[in-house]
């Protein structure tokens, strides 16, 4: 199972996939590059050869701004966004299931927990309420979630038979993990960190803007 991560208050949850298949909750994707073995050429064994492998954190929810005046906690609602993400495979040869192909992508990766497969639902199909304990600063705040996205090409060779030796070609979409975070619009981000942290804090920064009164400095480009 894949991790879930959880990030709360002054903890900003920092972490970006363009490829040629996006696919999302109904099912729906573009195929660009796909073509599966025919008949009984298609391979039951053999290597993936990966490519264009990318990694982001996207967006897949957020909140109406809550104020916070005090008290045990603050509760919001985290709102699905328009785009939803489920892990899917397009062009797999035959005799290689969904599962296989993510499975052999998270063995080609390292990854240090399995990539989330086809028995996933989509990220963030409902509304999730989001709790953070108390001690919190009296003010505005938004809360937000997220899933570091994986994408890639793969090609995966066909039996040969009757001369036939065409490759299967596909696309894999699947995620490393998935978490939720809640911060105050007076909180503006910060440049500093790696390329993972910046990452994060952008859709941080995409959330508030989306929830927070615009000006706050949480809607503001990061500081350096």
């Amino acid at each position: 199972m894949h991790r879930s991560t959880l990030a709360i208050a002054v903890f900003a949850v920092l972490l970006g996939v363009s490829a040629c298949t996006a696919s999302k909750a109904d099912g729906d994707s573009k195929d660009t590059a796909s073509s599966a073995c025919s008949g009984s050429t298609a391979a039951s064994s053999g290597p993936f050869t990966w490519s264009n492998v990318r990694h982001e954190t996207k967006l897949t929810g957020v909140s109406k701004p809550v104020h916070y005046a005090g008290g045990d906690f603050v509760s919001t609602d985290i709102l699905p966004v328009k785009e939803r993400y489920k892990p899917a495979v397009t062009g797999t040869s035959q005799g290689r299931s969904t599962a296989e192909v993510i499975t052999a992508l998270g063995a080609h990766l390292k990854t240090d927990e399995p990539l989330a497969g086809p028995d996933e639902g989509p990220v963030q199909e409902k509304p999730s309420q989001f709790e953070a304990a108390t001690g919190l600063p009296a003010g505005d705040y938004y809360a937000w979630s997220w899933v570091s996205l994986v994408t890639a090409d793969f090609t995966n060779p066909c039996a040969p038979k009757s001369g036939d030796r065409t490759d299967s070609v596909g696309h894999v979409v699947t995620w490393e993990a998935t978490g939720s975070g809640m911060l105050s619009c007076a909180n503006r981000g910060n440049a500093a960190g790696d390329a993972k942290e910046k990452a994060e804090a952008a859709v941080a920064r995409q959330a508030a803007v989306a929830a927070c009164p615009e000006g706050t400095p949480a809607t503001l480009e990061p500081s350096a």
